[in-house]
């Protein structure tokens, strides 16, 4: 599970502040893996885990029958109808969880003028990879990390933060 270091009551208001950006602008991800109910159940779900909850909160609701039981997979022979991963809530709830969390660690460092975010392991992995171990330790400017999470909704971002099964987060600097 992820341990979110600055997780508390001013980054839940932003978190959500983040939410309603996304909303607003018709750009909150929604993973093709959900079904039709999943499409419909997850914002609110999102928002309740944020406001009242954490991550294992949001994994359990979403576990169940919000996501579709076969995806489209390219293959060498071309595209097939696969198995949906059976951690796919993990690795939504997850990966958006920590998402808004790190947009709202960004705004809340930005309004304290804080100089710097600071990349950590917030989830232990067994086999981590050498380039996220290399990312440990960085202070990235907040306003950078901000847009660049913003922009690149359910896709790599720039900075590398949040990346899928890296298990890395951020925190605010020690000063």
């Amino acid at each position: 599970m992820l341990d979110l270091k600055d997780l508390n009551e001013d980054t839940r208001i932003k978190m959500l502040e983040e939410v309603d950006f996304d909303e607003n602008n018709n750009n909150l991800f929604l993973s093709p893996r959900l079904n039709h109910d999943g499409v419909l159940k997850y914002p609110q779900l999102l928002k309740k885990s944020i406001k009242e909850h954490d991550v294992a909160w949001l994994i359990n609701e979403l576990s169940g029958d919000l996501f579709k039981s076969h995806e489209p997979r390219k293959t060498k022979s071309g595209v097939i109808q696969a198995k949906v991963p059976s951690n796919a809530s993990q690795l939504l709830a997850e990966g958006e969880f920590n998402r808004f969390y790190c947009r709202g660690l960004c705004l809340f460092a930005i309004q304290e003028e804080k100089p710097f975010v600071e990349v950590y392991r917030a989830k232990e992995v067994s086999r981590p990879r050498i380039e996220s171990e290399k990312k440990i330790g960085l202070q990235l400017d907040p306003n950078f990390v901000l847009n660049d999470l913003r922009d690149k909704i359910g896709d790599e971002t720039l900075s590398e933060i949040c990346m899928p099964n890296s298990g890395l987060s951020l925190c605010l600097p020690n000063i």
